[in-house]
């Protein structure tokens, strides 16, 4: 004899089967643009070392009777405007924000 408590069972194990692909669907949906901005800056630091690089070996072959391909103040200035807004990522990201999106997100 089929007890309330197994049909009530197999009722719930149908709705979970069903639902968890749901769920994750839903879960992969909310994850994914967090997880293309973080692709999309990793491709943009990539993109930066590559142009120092380049930089640099502009700079290591340039004739030293001709202009440098960078000045120092244009170095300078670009390195501030990094500084800058890191700065302003670094501030608006704080501990205890962090710590309240890694546990609502669980």
């Amino acid at each position: 004899m089929i007890t309330v408590l197994q049909v009530y069972s197999d009722k719930l194990s149908e709705l979970r089967k069903e639902g968890e692909p749901i769920k994750q669907r839903r879960l992969e949906f909310e994850l994914r643009p967090g997880a293309l901005e973080d692709y999309a800056h990793a491709i943009q630091r990539a993109s930066k070392a590559i142009d120092l690089c380049n930089a640099r070996q502009a700079h290591a072959h340039a004739p030293r009777q001709l202009e440098p391909p960078h000045t120092t103040h244009q170095i300078r200035q670009e390195r501030q405007v990094r500084t800058s807004l890191t700065g302003q990522v670094l501030d608006a990201m704080r501990p205890s924000s962090l710590y309240w999106r890694c546990t609502c997100n669980t």
